[in-house]
């Protein structure tokens, strides 16, 4: 794909999803020699998005003012996601989140995250790292299971030769239905 080409947006992300291809824990070269970045494609939820009153509570997280932050970089602390210092859901007034995955193919996964400490709300750096490291947790466990996934989730498969958290891209956290909170994730090609 030509460098500039438009690529499918995020369906909760205004614009394209395309990152320069040298992530800030990899970045040996300038910003003027950035190459084309492969696709990511958006991991479909199992849940519907049904929560409207409430979508100006999501949380978006970017590096250099591009959307989505390498969940393997979160994880190993390689990335400082924009805003990193920014205490976020301040707003909702909520003291925890209930997060959950609904991956294709795969049973829901569920968590409560506390997003308020002793000294208030969470920063958006914690709140990412919260949110990677649940989803690490939930992959793992994915991984090691044996069933065989149906033809129409086939692509959506999680293990070694597979989607991976090396691959994984955490795009935003917000409310989908009452109490439940979604990550939206993308895979890298």
């Amino acid at each position: 794909m030509p460098f500039g080409a438009s690529l499918p947006t995020s369906p909760n992300l205004p614009g394209p999803s395309t990152l320069p291809y040298m992530l800030p824990s990899q970045n040996r070269f300038s910003a003027a020699t950035s190459l084309p970045a492969p696709a990511r494609i958006g991991i479909p939820q199992t849940i519907a998005r049904t929560s409207k009153r409430n979508r100006s509570f999501t949380e978006y997280f970017k590096v250099g003012g591009i959307p989505g932050v390498p969940v393997c970089d979160v994880m190993k602390d390689r990335v400082v996601i924009d805003d990193h210092d920014e205490r976020v859901l301040e707003r909702t007034g909520v003291r925890q989140i209930h997060l959950v995955i609904a991956w294709p193919g795969y049973e829901q996964s569920g968590t409560y995250v506390r997003v308020q400490d002793k000294s208030g709300f969470i920063t958006r750096g914690r709140l990412a790292k919260l949110v990677c490291a649940y989803i690490s947790r939930f992959m793992t466990r994915a991984a090691k299971q044996t069933q065989v996934l149906s033809p129409e989730h086939a692509q959506w498969k999680i293990g070694k030769r597979n989607i991976t958290t090396d691959n994984l891209w955490l795009l935003s956290v917000g409310p989908a239905q009452y109490n439940i909170w979604l990550a939206n994730l993308e895979i890298h090609q």
